[in-house]
C-alpha cells in the first residue's frame, strides 16, 4: 500500500503480512516497519497514519511575446498539499539577467518581498509568518518587473520560482535517516531536515517586434461661407405732385419712351418693297 512521503515523493510502501500467530493487537509503527499479531486467515485492522509534509508551486506570466522595455508580472501561487502545518513559507524567485524587478503586490498585506539588490539577476525573496494549514493556498504573489531595453529579438527568457516550507514532525527520525544538506545559490530543493520544497515549472516568454506606428494625417477642411454684406436697395423717389419739377420729369418720361420705339425698330426685321 503506498502513502505519501516527506522525503519520497514517490511514497513509502508498506507490506502487511502476519508472522507469527497469536492476538490481534493494535501496534504503533515508525514509518519503515511494524509487526501486526493475529492469527492465520485471521482478518485484522490495520490503521497507518503519516502524518508527511509537502508543498506546491505555480507561476505564470502575464505575457509570452515582449517587446523591449515593456512591463510583466509574474504570479506565483503556493498551496499546502501535506498533512501537516507549514510555516514560516519562504518564496524565491531568481529573475532572468535581462529582467528587472519593479514591485510586487500580495493582497491582505499577508506577506513581504524584498530583493538583493541591483547586480543582475536580481533574486527576489517573499516570506510568509504562517502558518499555512494542510490543504490551504497563499495569497497570490505578483511580481512587477521590466524587460531590458538591450535585449534582442528572438532571445527567450525563461526562470523558474520555489518554495520552501518549515514543519514540525509528528515523531522523530532516527539520525540515520535524517536528510540535511548545504543550502546552494541556484535556485534547487536540496533535501533539509523539517524542510519541504517544491520548483515550479520554467517560465518563458520570447522577445518579438514592436508593432510599427501609423501616423494618420490630419485633413483639412474648408468651407466656403456667403458674404454677410448687406444688400443695398436704391429707391428712385418721385417727386411730389405739384413741385416744380414736373417738366423735368416728363422731358425724363418722354426721353425713355423714344429710348424704347428706338430699341423696338432696330430689332424689327426689314421688309424690302
Amino acid at each position: 500500500m503506498p502513502v505519501p512521503s516527506t522525503y519520497n515523493p514517490e511514497g513509502i510502501s508498506y507490506q502487511v503480512q502476519e508472522v507469527e500467530a497469536g492476538g490481534a493487537d493494535a501496534t504503533a509503527i515508525t514509518p519503515n516497519t511494524f509487526v501486526a499479531n493475529g492469527h492465520l486467515g485471521e482478518t485484522i485492522s490495520v490503521v497507518i497514519i503519516n502524518n508527511f509534509a509537502s508543498v506546491t508551486i505555480d507561476k505564470s506570466v502575464s505575457a509570452t511575446i515582449v517587446v523591449p522595455g515593456q512591463e510583466l508580472n509574474y504570479d506565483l501561487v503556493v498551496q499546502n498539499t501535506g498533512a501537516l502545518a507549514l510555516g514560516p513559507v519562504v518564496v524565491d524567485d531568481l529573475l532572468p539577467s535581462k529582467i528587472t524587478y519593479v514591485g510586487y503586490e500580495i493582497p491582505g498585506n499577508a506577506g513581504t518581498c524584498s530583493v538583493d539588490g541591483a547586480n543582475k539577476p536580481q533574486r527576489v525573496t517573499c516570506t510568509f509568518a504562517g502558518p499555512l494549514a494542510p490543504g490551504a493556498t497563499l495569497p497570490t504573489i505578483t511580481l512587477l518587473v521590466t524587460v531590458d531595453n538591450n535585449i534582442s529579438v528572438g532571445d527567450s527568457i525563461v526562470n523558474q520560482a520555489r518554495v520552501r516550507g518549515t514543519y514540525t514532525p509528528e515523531f522523530s527520525l532516527p539520525s540515520d535517516a535524517r536528510l540535511t544538506l548545504a543550502e546552494d545559490d541556484s535556485l534547487s530543493c536540496v533535501p533539509t531536515e523539517n524542510e519541504v520544497c517544491d520548483l515550479s515549472a520554467a517560465v518563458g516568454v520570447t522577445v518579438g517586434v514592436a508593432a510599427p506606428t501609423t501616423t494618420v494625417a490630419a485633413t483639412t477642411t474648408t468651407t466656403e461661407v456667403a458674404s454677410q454684406a448687406p444688400t443695398t436697395t436704391v429707391a428712385i423717389e418721385l417727386p411730389k405732385t405739384g413741385s416744380g419739377s414736373t417738366s423735368t420729369t416728363l422731358w425724363i418720361a418722354f426721353l425713355l419712351l423714344a429710348v424704347g420705339i428706338t430699341a423696338t425698330a432696330a430689332t424689327r426685321p426689314k421688309r424690302t418693297i
